[in-house]
């Protein structure tokens, strides 16, 4: 019997991951704007969004059949909280806190999961990663990512501490993966990250603790572009479930002749800017927040099929249905080949946007910061909605 996880107990609340470097510093480089920024100012997280970085430790192994109604990236975030939750997370005073399991199996097994998706999380806001292009490593480094528009490729060891038992251990143990790179070591090619777990009695004065590599990054533009396109093949997939758009994505992202001067016929099969393939859409949303429209290609779903948490204000029995998509103008990019502005593209971080209209209709939906835009309405849907 399929198992079904609710999301919607996951705490909504940002709060602040406090970040310092490790000691004593190896590295005679400056450090980079971004470490600077974050042991400076810290980095806004959300446990969702950490979530769901922590769910691609599973991502390529989670049996979604399992889940009901879901996708791998859906499931696996939804395994990700069901190991993380037995450490019952909470904000509390702008803090990421946990409860004392009191068994070191789960205090451990938690931290580790845990781990992953604060250092992932951290690297994506801070802008070191460009998470569409993430794959989980086999030996040595547990992730890969290319950098921003393509530059550097990024390798990332994250561990995770419970109370900063274990921190001394996996310090060795990172110096130690990052020394064998010889000289690929840099905070733009390898990145060591211990993420600190803390509970109410013992919080300590950091969440984050950064390695120190150095070197300089490399162009790995046409890898990234190729990675970023099978990211939005498997989106399009979780928003509309049509596995020829999914084959046509990848075979683009595969297809040798796509930086060539000839357009390559896989192109095609994308249709145009203003009449998209149907493969890519069964719906489509155009939200028009002041004077800027953002037309979304996607399907409308029971409200199991969202990942995170979206709720309406109030308990009206109208019908709730979900809506999931993907910005209309990533799809005109890639049938474009204008892939400078694929990599550059980036939507606010994490829009809130809601709408009503009297009795007849309300709906919420959150935009990510990659386009991809999760929705909950009810009542009657108009043609163009106006959000806030």
């Amino acid at each position: 019997m399929p198992i079904q996880i609710n999301l919607n107990s996951v705490p909504a609340e940002a709060f602040t991951a406090f970040v310092r470097k490790s000691t004593p510093q190896n590295c005679k480089l400056k450090d980079p704007k971004w470490v600077k920024d974050a042991v400076n100012k810290g980095v806004r997280l959300t446990l969702q969004n950490v979530l769901i970085q922590a769910g691609r430790h599973f991502s390529d192994r989670v049996n979604p059949a399992t889940f009901v109604g879901a996708k791998g990236r859906q499931a696996a975030t939804a395994v990700a909280w069901t190991i993380c939750g037995m450490i019952e997370p909470s904000v509390s005073s702008n803090r990421l806190l946990v409860e004392d399991p009191k068994d070191p199996d789960v205090k451990r097994l938690c931290s580790e999961i845990f781990g992953v998706g604060l250092a992932l999380e951290v690297l994506r806001k801070c802008r070191v990663i460009d998470a569409r292009t993430l794959q989980k490593l086999s030996a040595r480094f547990d992730f890969e990512a290319k950098g921003p528009n393509g530059t550097g490729l990024v390798r990332i060891e994250a561990k995770g501490t419970f109370n900063n038992v274990s921190a001394n251990a996996h310090r060795a143990s990172i110096q130690k993966k990052i020394m064998a790179q010889g000289n690929a070591r840099d905070y733009n090619r390898n990145v060591g990250i211990i993420a600190a777990l803390w509970t109410e009695d013992k919080q300590g004065g950091f969440d984050m603790e950064l390695s120190d590599p150095e070197s300089e990054p490399g162009d790995h533009f046409e890898e990234a572009v190729r990675d970023v396109i099978r990211f939005y093949a498997f989106r399009f997939d979780e928003s509309v479930g049509n596995e020829e758009g999914v084959k046509s994505l990848l075979a683009i992202a595969d297809d040798p002749a796509l930086f060539d001067k000839e357009e390559p016929k896989s192109l095609l099969a994308l249709g145009s800017a203003d009449r998209p393939s149907r493969h890519f859409w069964r719906s489509q949303v155009v939200l028009r927040q002041k004077r800027r429209n953002l037309r979304f290609l996607g399907a409308f779903w029971e409200p199991r099929k969202l990942p995170i948490p979206l709720e309406l204000g109030d308990n009206r029995t109208q019908e709730e249905v979900a809506f999931m998509g993907v910005d209309a103008e990533i799809l005109r990019l890639i049938r474009t080949r204008d892939f400078r502005s694929l990599l550059a593209y980036t939507a606010e971080e994490d829009t809130l946007l809601k709408a009503e209209s009297g009795e007849n209709f309300e709906a919420v939906f959150q935009v990510d910061v990659y386009g991809i835009v999760r929705g909950l309405t009810r009542g009657e849907l108009p043609p163009d909605v106006d959000v806030n």
